[in-house]
Parts: structure tokens; C-alpha cells; sequence
């Protein structure tokens, strides 16, 4: 009897393996729509999973096959996603018809976890409410009046990055540039000094929990893989994305921040002041997602709790310091191997010197090539090389697919900016693609570093002041080289979530005659 119930428990197991490995073998082909062949479990993803090649760059090679198509079909992991490419469809699912598409992905566990409970992986109302109520905080004069303190930081780099080249010209600029921008985050949201650019930078706890945050190890890699492809399973075994010490760490850090504030009774009109705000009302307002598809005027009400102000926090100091270093860390890398593009944009930095004596918020929207650089540099390395949408409601593309709540839609971000058709020499860095008439010849939706339509980055304008003024502090004093130790070719990590090369990025600092 017991061999009997054995026998039939191991047909059981091989049939439910089968049934999920195998079930959506068809899925594209009766669709009708061209796909890339997967393989049992892994679907197109095998290098991914396996951690031999960044997601970006899975993603890139198959759109390579589909070089004329407007979207074709793929497996991520077990589960179909119809990747598309085309500007005028990502037009229509990622900005006019953005309420049929307004998810990130895998919107049935939003939540799951504290941290996740943010802006960025919210959908629908909850989004939409979030969205209305923190976009005051990135008005022009709130930007402008928290600029002091990016100026405060900026110079507090600048002495630190004179420290560092007295003992080695030689530095990871990533590492260094994410003490400075953790400390902008810091003073800006939570109005704290972070001391992330003093000494023993190793032992700070801002920097640990954000190092947290990112981590890339085997481990954590495969837990953020499997939580994207398989969230049902991933979750029934009991496992989270981020550790527990990351939320105690916030909620620690918004207990005292909030008690400083109330003992105070200090306003500084920033994120903290908002989010204290919300906490007092136990609610935030907004409209209707479905307002977009019915034209009503429906009003909404989310309830504010703990979790929900600890995972916005968490968002902003993440995504605040993160991205920021990361884009200016890969300019700095292309400037060092285009002598010229440097010396340009070293001339741009002399001339706002000659008109100003510090560095003031004006400098963001006073120098267009050191913009045309950054942009060129997102256009090569931008922070995110795919975006993911879900489906919301059922929805039928002007191709005629229809596309059913729940579906998948992956965007290949890193592929469309890479791509000959959008991007003459398409490797090479020419900033001169983002100034004058040849930025009016870049075809809409093939350039979006920070998203598009409604869910483009809140952030995006707050990014750009600890960039222009730690470049502007950078080359008052320094011309860049390339590391005797860094290639001229980035590699990326396949176990890091945003883009980033394998070993940092190592340049050396050459002052400049006085």
C-alpha cells in the first residue's frame, strides 16, 4: 500500500511539473504572433537566471532576431510577456492609453512586503493618489529653496574628493560619488547630515542600508529573479526580497526624525513635513485611475499607515541616491575616453565660473552641453534597461492583438536606445545628438531614460541638481582618465537590478593648473 501511494505521489509531482513547465508552450503560437523559442522553466532567460548575463542584455539579443516586428512574443521564466518595441505602440501603452496599462508587473503581491508598498510598484488608484500627493514636493521653488543643502553637500565632496586624490589619483568614483549623494538625499528628505563623506565611510549606517538595498550577491540576485518571474511560489515559501534589518533601520530613523520635528516644532516644507502631514489626516486624496477611461470625477481615499510612509521613505532614499550616482559615475567614464566632449564641457564649466562664484540652482537649466552630455550618457547606460507594464484591463493593440488583464508587457529600454534605426553609430558617445536641430530629429518614445507619460520619474528635475553640481565642483579642479586597471568597454553585472559594471568604475583624477 505504501509503495502504491509513493508511486502514485511521484506521478502526481511529475505531472504538475510537466503541466507548469509546459502548459504555455502554445501560448504565442496560437496568437499568432512570432516568439522566441524558451526553454522549459527558463524560458529566454537562461543566462539571466543562471547569472551569466544581465537581464538588459538577454533582452537586447532577442529583440536582435526580431529586427522588423512591432512586438513578439517571449517566456519570462514560465509565464508569456509580449515585449515590444515599436515607438508608436509604447506611445499608446505607456501615455495615451495608459490607464489599460498602468501596473509595473505582478501587481496581485504589491504589498507583500513593507518596503515594496511604494510609488514605483503601485498601481491603479493607489498609485495615482500617491502620485498627485507627492508631486508638490518637486515644484521649481522647492527645488530651488532646498538647493543650499545640495551646494552644502557638493562642497563637503569637493574637499573629500581632494583628500582622496592627495592619496591615490586613482578611485572607484561610484563609491565615492554615492557618499555624496546619499548625503544630498539625506538633508533633502529627511533634513539630516548623514555624515557619509566623513571618515570610517565603511562603518555608516546610511551607507550600509544602502549597500543593503543594492546588494549583488548570488543570493539576493536569484531572490529578486524569482520574485519577478515566479511571485505566487516565491512568496508560498515564505521568502522576501529585503531583509528585515532595511525596514527596522527606516523606522527607527522616521521615529526620531518625526519627534525632532514635533519638539521643534520646525517646518522645513519637505518630504518630512508632507509625509508627517499625511500622518496627522490618517489619509491622502486623489482621483479615480478609472477617471481616465469613464471621464467621471471620482474621487478616492487611501488610508495612511505606518507601512505605507516607511516605504515611500525607503523609495526616496533609494532611488535618490542609487540612480544619481550611477548616471554621473558612467558620464565621468565617457568623458575620460572622449578627450574632446571633456575639454568642451570643462570650457562650459570655466565660463559659468567667470559669471558666478558658487554654485547656485541656476546652473541645472544654464548648461546645455553639459546636458547633452548627460543625456547621451542615459542613451548609453541608462539606470533601468527594460521596463515592465501589466495590463490592467483588457485591451486591444490597433494591430489587433488583444492583450487580457494580468498580461505581461516588457519594454526593451537598453535595445531602442542602442538601436541604428533611432541612433546613428549607436556605441559611439556624441552629445551633439541632444543639442540644437539634431535633438528635434530624436523620434519620440525611442529616448526615455526616466520612463514616459504619467509614470515618468517624479524625481527626474531633483536628479539633475547633485549632478550638475558635482560635476561643476568635479571639473573646477579635475580632468578625468581612465584607471590604468578600466577598460574601455563596460561589463554588466548580471546580478545587479540597476546598470552597473562589474568591479566599479575606477578613474583618475588629474588636477587641473591653477
Amino acid at each position: 500500500m505504501a509503495i502504491y501511494l509513493i508511486f502514485l505521489f511521484v506521478i502526481a509531482v511529475l505531472y504538475f511539473s510537466y503541466y507548469l513547465l509546459l502548459k504555455n508552450q502554445n501560448y504565442w503560437k496560437i496568437r499568432n504572433v512570432p516568439y522566441a523559442r524558451p526553454l522549459p522553466l527558463f524560458g529566454n532567460y537562461k543566462e539571466s537566471l543562471l547569472l551569466k548575463k544581465h537581464i538588459t542584455l538577454v533582452m537586447r539579443d532577442m529583440c536582435q532576431q526580431f529586427p522588423n516586428e512591432p512586438y513578439f512574443g517571449s517566456f519570462y521564466g514560465t509565464t508569456p510577456a509580449l515585449v515590444v518595441q515599436d515607438p508608436n505602440l509604447l506611445k499608446l501603452i505607456m501615455s495615451k492609453e495608459f490607464y489599460f496599462c498602468n501596473g509595473r508587473e505582478a501587481s496581485d503581491y504589491y504589498g507583500r512586503e513593507t518596503i515594496a508598498k511604494n510609488l514605483f510598484l503601485a498601481h491603479g488608484d493607489e498609485w495615482k493618489v500617491l502620485r498627485a500627493n507627492l508631486t508638490p514636493l518637486f515644484s521649481s521653488v522647492k527645488l530651488k529653496n532646498m538647493f543650499y543643502l545640495i551646494k552644502n553637500s557638493s562642497d563637503a565632496m569637493e574637499e573629500l574628493l581632494a583628500e582622496e586624490v592627495k592619496m591615490n589619483p586613482s578611485i572607484d568614483i561610484k563609491c565615492l560619488l554615492s557618499r555624496y549623494t546619499i548625503d544630498c538625499i539625506t538633508a533633502c528628505a529627511f533634513g539630516i547630515n548623514s555624515d557619509t563623506m566623513n571618515k570610517n565611510a565603511h562603518k555608516n549606517p546610511f551607507k550600509i542600508m544602502g549597500e543593503k538595498i543594492f546588494d549583488t550577491s548570488d543570493y539576493q540576485a536569484l531572490k529578486n529573479i524569482c520574485r519577478s518571474m515566479w511571485p505566487a511560489t516565491f512568496y508560498a515559501l515564505g521568502y522576501k526580497v529585503f531583509k528585515k534589518d532595511i525596514c527596522s533601520f527606516f523606522i527607527d530613523l522616521m521615529s526620531e526624525v518625526f519627534k525632532k520635528r514635533e519638539e521643534t516644532k520646525m517646518s522645513k516644507n519637505d518630504f518630512v513635513d508632507l509625509i508627517m502631514a499625511w500622518k496627522r489626516n490618517n489619509h491622502i486624496s486623489g482621483d479615480s485611475m478609472s477617471n481616465l477611461k469613464t471621464g467621471d470625477k471620482k474621487k478616492i481615499d487611501i488610508d495612511v499607515s505606518n507601512d505605507l510612509l516607511i516605504a515611500q521613505c525607503v523609495l526616496f532614499f533609494a532611488a535618490g541616491f542609487e540612480t544619481t550616482s550611477t548616471t554621473t559615475s558612467f558620464l565621468l567614464y565617457e568623458l575620460a575616453k572622449d578627450k574632446i566632449a571633456q575639454e568642451k564641457l570643462i570650457a562650459e564649466v570655466d565660463e559659468y565660473f567667470a559669471k558666478h562664484d558658487a554654485v547656485e540652482y541656476e546652473c541645472t537649466n544654464m548648461m546645455p552641453y553639459t546636458e547633452a552630455c548627460l543625456e547621451e550618457s542615459l542613451r548609453l547606460h541608462p539606470v533601468l534597461g527594460f521596463l515592465t507594464r501589466e495590463v490592467m484591463d483588457d485591451y486591444t493593440l490597433p494591430t489587433g492583438y488583444h492583450c487580457k488583464k494580468g498580461d505581461r508587457i516588457h519594454i526593451p529600454l537598453y535595445h531602442i536606445h542602442h538601436s541604428p534605426d533611432h541612433f546613428p553609430e549607436p556605441e559611439a558617445f556624441r552629445p551633439e545628438r541632444f543639442l540644437g536641430d539634431e535633438k528635434k530629429n530624436i523620434k519620440p518614445f525611442t529616448y526615455m531614460p526616466f520612463g514616459e507619460g504619467p509614470r515618468t520619474c517624479i524625481g527626474m528635475r531633483f536628479a539633475k541638481m547633485p549632478m550638475y553640481a558635482g560635476l561643476l565642483k568635479i571639473f573646477k579642479n579635475y580632468r578625468v582618465e581612465l584607471a590604468d586597471n578600466m577598460p574601455h568597454k563596460i561589463t554588466m553585472d548580471p546580478k545587479a537590478t540597476v546598470t552597473q559594471h562589474i568591479g566599479g568604475i575606477h578613474l583618475k583624477f588629474i588636477p587641473r593648473e591653477a
